[in-house]
């Protein structure tokens, strides 16, 4: 049990683990050692939340969820498969956001076991925080048996890696040809992949958290221009730690503003302040934070506003590839782009789901930017990524 009334270092020394979950919900700062160290030692978690205006019950059950996940997957799982019929059964490998993994898994552990069949399901979703470590080794393995026969993960960077589009070109891989949900079709945005090589379950739209009380005389910023311009400089947190969102974020404005945009949104980056620094006024605070929608969730202080920006919210897709030629294999893929499925997207993290008979519920403003199809087949997405990560990093 967590006391919030302690030290935020003191919290962390004792599980670690939540250091992690600290930093990717809002506290990228503390990703540093000497910030930690520093301010850790200051602050409550509690007094960490009301400044940063995240609802404490929330925040609790996430983290809740987070540290359950870890502890259930720091364990030795090559039992999982060891049942597994190659000729026969399905497997199913991949990563999901935290907060729609443990109802997702709840829901196929409910198909697995609703009705007998000849086959049996393998599955084995860990939280995208966990990363895909154990799924590149699989797909590294020259036995293609070895191979799961159904892979999801949210980003970019796993699926258009060289490895993954080897096996996609050699016809291992593809996807099935599903109806997209037409929501994304009225506001211009094609997320059906024209070879059917990947299919996308849902989205990670990217907003703005806006710190209102920190615009000192500037207007509010209601889009990705607005976010670009050097009104902004040095005053826009980019969510650096959560890789598939960075990624996505990182390619989506080089194609819709090209490496001028890159260099716009770097000088836009609100730097990891010295401690020093970081124990002086607000002035130093980033004004605006590009987070996943979901997060709004957990706001509470009046004075942070959530933005949708006017020209879109930027998608990071959650993919889906599979062995399709397979029968068992497809009837596995039907229920995983299924309305039950696409629900627990949209309702349970609103992340907005492809399935065609799902409502997101967005009002008709709330706009997506796209990378687009024809970006992703004529670009070398994998060395976009290395280059924009290093332009960030120096």
């Amino acid at each position: 049990m967590i006391n919030f009334d302690d030290k935020i270092y003191d919290i962390v020394q004792s599980n670690p683990g939540i250091l992690e979950f600290l930093v990717a919900n809002g506290f990228e700062n503390l990703g540093n050692e000497k910030m930690l160290e520093i301010m850790g030692k200051q602050i409550t978690l509690t007094t960490a939340l009301n400044a940063k205006g995240i609802n404490r019950d929330l925040f609790e059950d996430n983290l809740n969820q987070f540290l359950q996940s870890k502890e259930e997957f720091s364990t030795d799982k090559s039992k999982i498969f060891e049942n597994y019929d190659k000729n026969n059964d399905v497997a199913v490998k991949g990563v999901l956001p935290c907060p729609i993994r443990v109802p997702l898994t709840d829901t196929i552990d409910e198909f697995i076991k609703s009705e007998k069949r000849a086959f049996d399901i393998y599955c084995d979703l860990e939280p995208a925080s966990n990363g895909i470590d154990s799924i590149r080794a699989d797909l590294n393995s020259e036995d293609e048996n070895k191979y799961p026969d159904i892979i999801t993960s949210a980003g970019f960077e796993f699926f258009f890696g060289e490895r993954v589009k080897s096996l996609i070109d050699k016809g291992i891989y593809s996807s099935e040809d599903y109806e997209i949900n037409k929501e994304f079709i009225t506001r211009d945005v094609d997320l059906k992949d024209p070879k059917n090589n990947y299919h996308i379950m849902g989205i990670v739209p990217a907003i703005f958290i806006v710190n209102t009380a920190l615009l000192d005389g500037r207007k509010l910023p209601t889009s990705w221009e607005d976010l670009l311009s050097e009104e902004f400089a040095g005053k826009v947190s980019i969510p650096f730690m959560d890789l598939d969102l960075f990624n996505a974020i990182v390619l989506t404005v080089y194609a819709k503003f090209g490496m001028e945009g890159i260099k716009k949104l770097r000088r836009s980056y609100h730097q990891n302040l010295h401690p020093s620094q970081m124990v002086k006024a607000n002035k130093n605070e980033a004004i605006v934070s590009i987070s996943p929608y979901f997060f709004t969730t957990m706001i509470q202080d009046k004075s942070l506003k959530a933005v949708w920006p006017s020209d879109g919210a930027i998608i990071s897709p959650i993919f889906m590839i599979s062995k399709s030629k397979r029968e068992n294999v497809r009837a596995v893929t039907e229920f995983l782009n299924s309305k039950a499925i696409g629900e627990i997207f949209s309702f349970n993290g609103n992340f907005p789901s492809t399935n065609k008979d799902v409502d997101n519920h967005l009002s008709d403003d709330q706009k997506y930017m796209w990378v687009g199809w024809d970006f992703i087949y004529n670009n070398d997405i994998e060395n976009l990524i290395a280059e924009f990560t290093d332009l960030f990093t120096k």
